[in-house]
């Protein structure tokens, strides 16, 4: 967030990494690997994460480089697996479509997809894993500079903000 930009309050989703804003943790959010049941019924059997490098897996690009996914085994240990996939996007909504169409195997954030694990449009794979793109600590998060931490509308509408998304993300 750079002050020329005037942004009173940003919310982002995932690890922070800029210690130059003051965060206040709106929710915890998990990132979920998930399919359409129509893919899995077609992929053939998916028993371990290591099944993914024959798999289609639909990646939201976050960078250039090959896309990874990072699981910690129940145990704990930490298995990195590289993916590939046909559909490639920055744009989330993009990716639950194709997801929900059946074209493979993606990893969301679970706010994003709670409603369809719910209703059987997708289903979780490797429930007993935690999976990530890099870090395992993910939450939404209202980031603001520090000048404008003494502001009583910036103060206000993160409090207005929290209730809501711990209703509906936590």
């Amino acid at each position: 967030m750079r002050m020329e930009q005037n942004i009173d309050v940003d919310v982002r989703i995932g690890k922070l990494t800029d210690s130059a804003l003051i965060a206040r943790k709106l929710a915890a959010s998990e990132r979920i690997l998930c399919a359409a049941p129509e893919y899995l019924d077609r992929a053939g059997p998916i028993s371990s994460p290591a099944d993914l490098g024959s798999q289609n897996c639909l990646t939201y690009r976050l960078n250039l480089g090959r896309t990874t996914w990072r699981f910690k085994e129940p145990d704990g240990e930490v298995v990195e697996v590289p993916v590939s996939g046909t559909f490639q996007t920055d744009n989330g909504p993009a990716l639950l479509a194709a997801t929900l169409a059946g074209l493979g195997i993606a990893l969301m954030p679970d706010w994003s997809i709670a409603d369809h694990l719910g209703d059987g449009r997708l289903r979780r794979l490797f429930p007993k894993h935690r999976v990530s793109f890099e870090a395992f600590e993910n939450g939404v998060y209202a980031v603001y500079q520090k000048s404008r931490h003494q502001s009583k509308k910036v103060r206000a509408f993160v409090e207005f903000l929290t209730p809501l998304f711990r209703q509906r993300v936590g």
